[in-house]
């Protein structure tokens, strides 16, 4: 067990990772960073590598060996010390898993409750830059054609940074609803509804994308009677209907185009520009055409991590003059021109290894609902941060990493635990 002092320290710091994502990545990178160094002081001075799950550590230590050679190869400084610095991705999953079973805390209450708190200053946001036209903070959008996620960072991933966590954040509502009390799971109830429609007026595509899929996923998976999911879902449409009614009339014309524009796209996935096959637009496929050039002529370890960006204007890589940008905006290319065939198959090892724990949980008559509705959130977090079929932000991108690693130790413990109950 840690003492008093360093367990308000260590806890704190697990805890506000996620929210200081709304700032922008610094912050919480160097949070986590900080945990991560912790986590190798601890190893070091205690010489106990029981918190280590042996074949999963060496799984990611293998995967990340492959990324840093394949960097290291491409003999680009920002790609080497970006692949070394997955490492600390890694020793935070570890570290996570240590404060879960050492903190004194009611670490997934307090998890769930700084979650509440920054959906509800999400909310005052979208409220304050669809009616007013600006950011809490007075900051101008009226010519923004998406919402900024907040005061503090002005990028318009508000959708992204609400659907990617918010299977956490309902996972811990059921882990935590017998200690809520009535006024805080009607509150849960109404932010969940007001945050799904946020994210539909909004209209960045890709986010409704995984918005949906998430939706359709939970609907099928978590353990609840089939008829208070239907109610729970009239409940959000009409509300919906009810706050789409009340909006200006310029932001409900500006806004509803996104929704419409998802709707072609998936109506466009696959279309055709002067009888050729186009997939989604002509500056998409045209990245993924020069992402899949990149890995056929680099098929073992790829060009290293975010080296896209150097080699996407080289001539017997490029597909034509809109090959370029920061990344391929889709999942499996970046990994195949930037990890290359290595890095594709611990992908598939993954999504394979979350789908026999998906199962494995279907299964599992010996645990709690709220145990295996928790899991079932865990394992939809994952879905959404590794589906390949919808384009994508940058892979190696902190701010993005951050988000897709720091459920994986919660996933991680919950399976330990449930395998060493079983024995």
């Amino acid at each position: 067990m840690l003492n008093n002092k360093l367990d308000n320290i260590l806890s704190t710091s697990l805890i506000i990772i996620l929210p200081l994502l709304v700032t922008g990545p610094f912050l919480a990178d160097l949070v986590l960073t900080t945990c991560s160094v912790f986590f190798i002081v601890l190893l070091l001075v205690k010489k106990n590598l029981k918190y280590l799950n042996k074949h999963l550590f060496m799984f990611f230590l293998i995967l990340i060996t492959s990324i840093i050679i394949s960097s290291v190869i491409s003999n680009n400084l920002k790609s080497i010390v970006s692949s070394f610095g997955y490492l600390r991705f890694l020793l935070f999953i570890y570290f996570t898993i240590f404060i879960i079973q050492n903190s004194k805390k009611d670490l997934f209450l307090l998890i769930f409750y700084s979650l509440f708190f920054v959906y509800v200053y999400l909310i005052l946001e979208f409220f304050s830059q669809s009616y007013l036209g600006h950011t809490l903070s007075q900051n101008n959008v009226l010519n923004s054609g998406r919402l900024i996620i907040s005061s503090f960072y002005h990028e318009e991933i508000y959708s992204s940074y609400i659907v990617r966590i918010f299977p956490f954040f309902l996972g811990l509502f059921f882990l935590n609803k017998d200690k809520l009390n009535f006024f805080t799971k009607i509150s849960f109830y109404l932010l969940s509804m007001i945050l799904i429609f946020s994210v539909l007026f909004n209209g960045e595509r890709t986010a409704i994308g995984l918005l949906v899929l998430s939706v359709i996923f939970l609907f099928i998976f978590i353990d609840l009677n089939i008829k208070i999911k239907v109610k729970l879902f009239l409940t959000t449409f009409i509300l919906a209907l009810v706050l789409l009614s009340n909006l200006p009339t310029k932001n409900i014309e500006r806004k509803i185009n996104g929704i419409l524009d998802f709707k072609s796209t998936i109506l466009e996935i696959f279309k055709k520009e002067n009888n050729k096959k186009i997939i989604l637009s002509e500056k998409y496929d045209s990245m993924y055409k020069t992402g899949l050039n990149i890995y056929k002529q680099n098929l073992l370890i790829g060009i290293g991590v975010k080296n896209f960006r150097f080699e996407c204007s080289n001539p017997k890589y490029a597909f034509n003059e809109r090959s370029c940008a920061t990344h391929p905006h889709n999942l499996v290319i970046q990994l195949l021109a930037e990890t290359g065939t290595i890095g594709f198959l611990f992908y598939l090892f993954i999504i394979l290894l979350i789908v026999k724990i998906l199962f494995k949980n279907i299964q599992k008559n010996s645990i709690s609902k709220k145990q295996k509705n928790y899991i079932t959130c865990l394992i939809c977090c994952f879905l959404i941060s590794l589906w390949p079929f919808f384009p994508s932000g940058n892979f190696f991108n902190n701010w993005i990493s951050i988000i897709m690693f720091y459920p994986a130790g919660f996933l991680i413990n919950e399976i330990t635990y449930l395998k060493k109950n079983q024995k």
